[in-house]
């Protein structure tokens, strides 16, 4: 009876040093395979590291008509309109600015405004079709009229349609025979109501001026100006025999000293 007892602790003993050895080898095994693991992650992680390095240093170069320019930076623009800048003979303009004639155009302009002078008498005709379409008027006569213009009591050398900006009716401009200026605007022609609708028409349209401190002046003439950052618009410009001249911005005659 005490044999049995004895094998049977013995047996005992036996299972549980089998169920401890078992553990310990499950628990070797786990360490050894996570460590094994974690060195294989960080291998892979290394090569795809290492892999976009590489990518990045044999980048293949853009080709040539795939390249985008960088025109932020670039002034090329600016150093042609200072071959052609006549802002040094300007009598009254910023300094931060380029005047160049403009560029010849082909295409016609729309003549819905023409002057016309004998040197003593100045007519403006308006194609009140074409203007009143160009400027959503209601309301309007139809056809060609004619308005003398008044106002003027010495011989005019020449008339001219001069613009300021970027878009709007032209300025009217008469050079008399001393080297002075008058000037007025089409819009003096007419009343406008409600909706752009023209509600009254005058016959004539008076002449103003002469422009204050604006003399000895042999032509107007149209040209471009360029602001520091390549901003464009027009304006008009009053030339004397010596080649200087005014702009004849309104707010460029604030300049005048």
């Amino acid at each position: 009876m005490e044999i049995e007892k004895n094998n049977s602790r013995k047996n005992i003993i036996i299972l549980l040093c089998a169920i401890i050895v078992l553990l310990v080898c499950l628990f070797t095994f786990y360490v050894l395979t996570n460590e094994k693991n974690k060195k294989s992650l960080n291998k892979q992680q290394n090569n795809s590291i290492e892999e976009n390095n590489n990518n990045e240093e044999k980048e293949e170069p853009v080709p040539e008509e795939h390249k985008v320019e960088d025109t932020e930076n670039d002034d090329s623009w600016k150093k042609e309109l200072e071959k052609k800048d006549l802002s040094s003979k300007c009598l009254n303009c910023r300094e931060d600015i380029y005047i160049v004639y403009p560029e010849k155009s082909d295409i016609e302009p729309i003549e819905k405004l023409s002057l016309s002078t004998d040197g003593t008498n100045v007519t403006l005709t308006v194609n009140w079709d074409l203007y009143c379409e160009n400027n959503y008027f209601k309301g309007c006569p139809s056809g060609k009229k004619d308005y003398p213009i008044t106002g003027i009591n010495q011989k005019v050398k020449s008339v001219y349609e001069g613009g300021f900006g970027q878009a709007g009716d032209p300025t009217l401009f008469y050079l008399l025979e001393d080297g002075t200026i008058k000037n007025n605007h089409p819009s003096e022609l007419y009343e406008l109501g409600e909706n752009l609708t023209i509600t009254s028409i005058v016959d004539e349209l008076e002449a103003h001026g002469p422009m204050e401190k604006i003399k000895d002046i042999v032509e107007i003439q149209t040209v471009s100006v360029y602001n520091e950052g390549g901003t464009g618009y027009v304006t008009t410009i009053a030339l004397k025999e010596d080649g200087t001249f005014y702009d004849l911005n309104p707010n460029s005659l604030k300049r005048i000293k």
